[in-house]
């Protein structure tokens, strides 16, 4: 039990800020009982309390923490929760170092006042690492690791498969839901110390609503260095099945805007070129088993580069993509 309660005021410590940096003064208590082995820490004044942590020894080398989340704000949204987490402390023989094992779950959680599917998990702690095997939350899952060592590196991967987008901006906004709909699969990277984290995403969605506009597909690929993100090959089909580019930042901490940074990204005509004919993609509708029915609008030059002019051809067609 010593050893798991200096461990807990270690990793307390290391994440709270000195009182140099502090500008926000959070009162907090705390209680060991040797006699029960029991730990309790407590954030927040007893009226408005945010996190309450009880940690007991249960058997020899083992022990269990529920944290109590009560009303808890963050930048991008306000949580609720009670998380179980049963630990064991061991060794890795292959490293010949210690390692704690542990198990996470959720219960009764509120993500801005609604309920939300609970999350569940299995992690190791080692050489001042946590390493994440799996973290599920509804359709979402999360793996990777993070060190709690200077310069903090992160490497984790988020990916989704099938979560509905309204559910997603719910989650992250007071008041996304009803804002859009339709199924959303895709994959998030985060890489690099904490300082200066790299963010790499690749999103696809099909057949949804977006307030009052219906989309066949949009395809969102973007990167950047957190919290802004540039698109770059993104695209969206709308119901007619016009097709455009695009192109744009997002602010990733300015969620509560997000529908005001969307008004300003860039949309333009899918262009492309081959030798010395321009090529625009004017409709695009798909169709069964991943076919493709696309307008196209093509001109082509006299071979001068860049000299299109009205004396050149023109012409539209309709080109088919069947997949096997």
């Amino acid at each position: 039990m010593k050893r798991l309660l200096i461990g807990l005021a270690f990793l307390l410590g290391s994440v709270s800020p000195s009182v140099s940096e502090a500008k926000v003064l959070v009162p907090f208590s705390g209680r060991i009982d040797p006699g029960q082995k029991t730990f309790e820490f407590i954030i927040g004044a007893d009226d408005n309390r945010a996190i309450a942590l009880k940690a007991e020894q249960t058997a020899d080398r083992q022990y269990q923490i529920t944290v109590n989340i009560d009303h808890l704000k963050t930048p991008v949204f306000e949580i609720s929760s009670v998380l179980e987490i049963p630990l064991e402390i061991g060794r890795d023989e292959k490293q010949k170092v210690p390692k704690i094992s542990g198990k996470i779950w959720s219960n009764y959680t509120l993500v801005n006042f609604q309920p939300v599917r609970e999350l569940s998990g299995q992690f190791e702690f080692r050489n001042n690492t946590i390493f994440i095997h799996y973290l599920l939350v509804g359709s979402l899952t999360c793996k990777g690791s993070f060190s709690l060592a200077d310069p903090y590196p992160v490497n984790m991967t988020v990916q989704t498969l099938g979560i509905d987008i309204g559910d997603f901006l719910a989650f992250w906004l007071k008041e996304g839901a009803g804002k859009a709909s339709g199924p959303l699969a895709g994959e998030l990277l985060f890489s690099g110390p904490l300082s200066r984290v790299q963010v790499k995403g690749s999103f696809l969605s099909e057949y949804g609503t977006i307030k009052t506009s219906t989309y066949q597909n949009f395809v969102l690929n973007f990167e950047g260095v957190f919290p802004f993100v540039q698109l770059t090959n993104s695209s969206i089909t709308n119901a007619n099945g016009f097709t455009s580019n695009v192109t744009g930042q997002i602010d990733i901490r300015d969620l509560a805007n997000l529908d005001r940074q969307i008004k300003g990204l860039k949309k333009e005509a899918i262009v492309s070129q081959e030798g010395d004919n321009l090529e625009w993609t004017l409709k695009r509708i798909k169709g069964e088993k991943g076919s493709a029915t696309e307008l196209k609008y093509l001109k082509t030059n006299d071979g001068s580069p860049g000299n299109y002019t009205q004396d050149e051809d023109d012409m539209i067609g309709v080109e088919r993509k069947v997949s096997f």
